[in-house]
């Protein structure tokens, strides 16, 4: 008598981290569903090592749906099998990166400088770099208090220079960063807004509304594509304050759609290159009027609480 042997294979492999502390969210559920074609759904497999699996998916186009306790949903459109595969870990461009703007570049000790960061999570030397004029790498660890200089394997010259006020981006782990849900434990010193977007006439919250930062500290937030070609671009998000720019983020920093219950939160950690004290936002939802641009002042405590009321058509 033989025993047959089913021998899996993994198809895609996710890694979930919170968004501030960067541990790793095991409370996960992520599925897989078909687009077009069958109604099929694959649920992933939950691994000690903190990847959930996802094994035997067949050819065709699919959404990734995450969710978890306390965290915001995640959904991102694919295709299997993946194009590039790392032992089929999903790579998102923009999920878990380092964005600064450049204040220099020396091609003699081919540094770039910025304005000081806290590096309180080391970015070892070798991780890759992205800019719009080259891909390059970190050739010394970038880690400790007020750090305003980092190596690089070259900086470049000519055309493909790195230069002030472009924007570099650091590669870190694979990795799909879970962003706090209105309700999650926030720390008492972290500025944050916890808004909730309603009907004037009745009430009654609005889900899928959304809201978005245009401004910051009463600068207009402008959009850049950073990467030197279409499949590792991103689009990055930042303000300029005379001769000094300073990155805001990307669109997963500036943009929430609003839960079932009308609900959402936009969060801003202490850093040193930027305090930001106030912000304008767009609200938006389909068949609702457009409203004024809404100024919101953050420098009063740590939480700030506003209701948005929006008016039907």
């Amino acid at each position: 008598m033989f025993l047959e042997t089913k021998i899996r294979v993994v198809s895609l492999a996710v890694k979930l981290v919170d968004d501030l502390s960067s541990n790793i969210v095991t409370n996960g559920n992520v599925l897989l569903s078909s687009i077009g074609g069958n109604d099929r759904v694959h649920s992933a497999i939950k691994k000690q090592d903190g990847f959930y699996v996802l094994t035997d998916v067949p050819d065709g186009a699919y959404k990734l749906s995450i969710k978890a306790q306390s965290y915001q949903s995640f959904e991102h459109n694919l295709t299997m099998p993946l194009l590039v595969t790392d032992k089929s870990v999903l790579n998102i461009s923009g999920q878990n990166e380092l964005l600064l703007s450049v204040q220099g570049s020396d091609t003699s000790t081919e540094t770039v400088s910025f304005a000081n960061r806290h590096f309180y999570h080391p970015i070892v030397a070798g991780t890759q770099m992205i800019s719009s004029r080259r891909l390059g790498a970190l050739a010394t660890i970038l880690e400790g208090e007020s750090v305003g200089e980092a190596t690089l394997d070259e900086v470049g010259s000519g055309a493909s220079r790195i230069r002030t006020n472009d924007i570099i981006r650091f590669i870190g782990e694979r990795v799909i960063r879970l962003k706090p849900a209105p309700h999650y434990a926030f720390g008492k010193q972290l500025r944050r807004l916890i808004g909730s977007v309603r009907d004037a006439a009745t009430d009654q919250a609005i889900p899928n509304a959304q809201v978005e930062i245009t401004r910051v500290n009463s600068h207009n937030i402008n959009a850049e594509d950073v990467g030197t070609a279409a499949n590792n671009t991103v689009r990055v998000y930042s303000i300029q304050n005379g001769v000094n720019k300073r990155v805001i983020g990307t669109s997963n920093d500036i943009q929430r759609i609003v839960n079932s219950r009308g609900c959402f939160v936009l969060y801003f950690p202490e850093r040193l290159d930027l305090d930001i004290d106030n912000i304008t936002l767009s609200v938006t939802a389909p068949n609702y009027a457009a409203i004024s641009p809404l100024d919101i002042d953050l420098t009063t405590q740590m939480e700030t609480v506003q209701t948005i009321h929006l008016t039907r058509m």
